[in-house]
């Protein structure tokens, strides 16, 4: 996984926050003015970019991190999202093709977004990936006076792999197995210390949106176009991931695996967004789920994209435009009262 770092930016960041004036809730621009005067990229619409922002830290790992776009026009405090990239659980990055384009697109709508890193299976198995989407949530809220966010309007978007942890942390929430690792505490001087995480915030997600997501991984094989990735072996992006070839996890194993296994009438609203030419997820992963949410209870909307590959591939401009105004729509939705 890639790290670049910059702690000293988010020392800066918060002895300029706490030691300034409290910013009226009303005033334009928020807590970005603080924001604003240290290194960042500069997007359409006033919206800045910190990169390499840490947001977690565990014993034994390098710290993880994540880009926050940050709108600075307007006033807040604004709804946030957290974004997972995909990559099979493997690679990838929140600068994948296309994604700081789409992350500044909605902070310009007025949002907080922040495109997460998380362990790749061969730093960490199931459920760590998932324990770090949620600890993203619970990091966000925890810095809502740094970032300009309404902890109670916070939502999760994952594409493939990344929304394979939206799914678990979406139906899960207050399950105690898939809740954050304690986090250690760095020293002084280890360039960390700046990093809050209040471990009584919430790690619930208030909507989800899913684009092409696997959910249930024992049934992708039997569900697959022809000439289509396969996923039962043990080399398979899932299997690494569970740290067993799927048909050699235990039952309990896979359940806890499975978002449908959590699915409660207290979920948050879902989209689930899918193209039917998909040769690497089955469409039938997100129409199952979907019933799954439905028949609990939970508000849900799935969107066929015709002729669409995975990652989108084969869709048109039209239709890739209304791909990302749909999703946007959601999250005004149910983040905007």
């Amino acid at each position: 996984m890639r790290h670049g770092f910059r702690f000293g930016m988010i020392a800066a960041v918060l002895a300029a926050l706490f030691c300034a004036p409290a910013i009226a809730a009303d005033e334009p621009n928020g807590a970005a003015k603080a924001l604003t005067a240290q290194p960042h990229d500069d997007f359409p619409g006033g919206v800045i970019r910190l990169r390499d922002m840490p947001y977690r830290v565990l014993i034994g790992y390098h710290p993880i991190t994540a880009d926050i776009y940050v709108p600075t026009q307007g006033s807040g405090p604004y709804p946030a999202v957290v974004y997972g990239h995909g990559g099979g659980w493997a690679n990838g990055s929140p600068r994948n093709p296309g994604t700081p384009e789409n992350m500044a697109a909605l902070a310009a709508r007025g949002y907080v977004v922040m495109a997460i890193n998380y362990r790749f299976y061969h730093e960490a198995k199931f459920p760590g990936p998932v324990q770090d989407a949620k600890a993203a949530l619970r990091w966000i809220r925890s810095n809502a006076a740094l970032y300009g966010v309404d902890t109670k309007h916070v939502a999760y978007w994952g594409v493939s792999a990344g929304g394979y942890l939206g799914a678990e942390l979406g139906t899960s929430c207050g399950v105690k197995a898939l809740e954050p690792e304690p986090e250690g505490k760095p020293s002084p001087d280890s360039g960390t210390a700046a990093i809050i995480t209040d471990p009584t915030q919430s790690d619930c997600a208030d909507a989800v949106a899913l684009w092409f997501t696997p959910i249930d991984f024992p049934k992708m094989d039997a569900q697959a176009l022809p000439n289509s990735l396969k996923h039962g072996t043990p080399e398979s992006s899932e299997s690494q991931m569970l740290g067993c070839a799927l048909d050699k996890c235990s039952k309990a194993w896979l359940a806890a695996a499975n978002p449908t296994t959590y699915i409660n009438a207290k979920n948050p609203p879902f989209l689930l967004m899918h193209g039917d030419n998909d040769h690497r997820v089955p469409l039938q992963q997100s129409k199952d789920f979907y019933a799954a949410l439905l028949a609990k209870g939970v508000e849900a909307q799935l969107v066929v994209v015709p002729g669409a590959d995975h990652i989108w591939v084969g869709a048109t401009p039209e239709q890739k435009k209304e791909i990302l105004q749909t999703t946007f729509e959601f999250l005004d939705k149910h983040l905007k009262p």
